[in-house]
């Protein structure tokens, strides 16, 4: 009872909304796992989302367990994190960030409860796993970044070299290696200042909901491989600037609308694999000179020079 009288109303107030956002919080995980569970998804949504609101509900009541509860999340949290994602920075940020970032919330409500070891203990439990979890992704941040040169594979036997190979940008970084230099003479000190814009194109998207366009476009031969924030791939003649062909996969999300480059490969048929889970055929670049023999991205396409669209 005296421990119960050091904690007043304004606590009691604090506690029942911090606790009230965490059981929300918790409530949809739990109702978006349940669904993802409907369609053969992981199972740690469900589970995580009703931990997250058992732990809530007990931080209304002001429960000094409450932190203990939301610790154990953040254990499970982190080694399945790992587990799925590896040590990867991008794919670790959705499974780690937000929920280091709730804990981090909790630890300003667990105060609100009795005072004690037990809240104590709740209190340093979520605060070293919250720090754990942003530790790892600070230390695999690194892994985004590109560092020294990378070795360029070797060149298969017999087979064509692909044509303007000096002139083609057919990756993000141009090469496989990401050196994003392109060895072309042609431009030097002397006349740089001399460079006039040839041409512009328009996608025809205005930009609105969050719309941003963010891609590195592509050059293979004759022909620009751009795609807007919606995941419209199109195909520019790169001398003239005029469109050959567009892809149109009809994703329209309602907000962040990114597509942030495509990918090449060559085969014997052309095709279009876009990120919003569209995958349609679509006619190949005039001039475009594939290789003799190539692999296709994935093993169902059978595909020719197209690109594919990454948000």
């Amino acid at each position: 009872m005296a421990a119960e009288k050091t904690v007043g109303w304004p606590a009691r107030i604090w506690a029942a909304i911090g606790g009230g956002l965490v059981a929300l919080v918790g409530a949809v995980i739990l109702a978006g796992g349940g669904w993802l569970i409907f369609l053969d998804g992981s199972p740690y949504y469900m589970l995580a989302g009703a931990a997250i609101l058992a732990s809530g509900v007990m931080l209304v009541r002001r429960h000094p367990a409450a932190g203990l509860l939301y610790a154990v999340v953040l254990a499970v949290t982190l080694g399945w994190g790992l587990w799925e994602g590896g040590f990867q920075f991008w794919p670790l940020v959705p499974r780690l960030f937000a929920p280091a970032v709730l804990g981090l919330f909790i630890l300003l409500v667990i105060p609100a409860a009795p005072k004690g070891r037990l809240r104590d203990q709740s209190g340093w439990a979520v605060a070293a796993l919250s720090v754990a979890c942003v530790g790892v992704l600070g230390a695999a941040a690194p892994a985004t970044y590109t560092w020294g040169q990378a070795e360029f594979p070797a060149q298969i036997t017999g087979a064509a070299p692909p044509a303007d190979a000096a002139s083609d940008w057919r990756y993000y970084g141009r090469d496989p290696g990401g050196a994003r230099y392109a060895p072309i003479d042609q431009i030097n000190r002397e006349n740089v200042d001399d460079l006039k814009v040839a041409w512009t194109f328009r996608t025809g998207e205005k930009p609105n909901r969050g719309s941003q366009d963010q891609n590195t476009p592509l050059q293979v031969g004759d022909t620009v491989y751009v795609c807007t924030p919606t995941n419209v791939v199109i195909a520019v003649d790169a001398d003239s600037g005029k469109e050959k062909w567009r892809q149109d996969p009809k994703v329209k999300p309602s907000f962040w609308n990114r597509c942030r480059g495509v990918g090449y490969w060559d085969g014997s048929q052309p095709k279009v694999a876009l990120s919003g889970g569209a995958d349609t055929t679509a006619p190949p670049a005039k001039g475009a000179t594939p290789p003799a023999k190539a692999t296709p991205a994935t093993p169902a396409a059978k595909a020719g020079p197209a690109p594919v669209a990454k948000a």
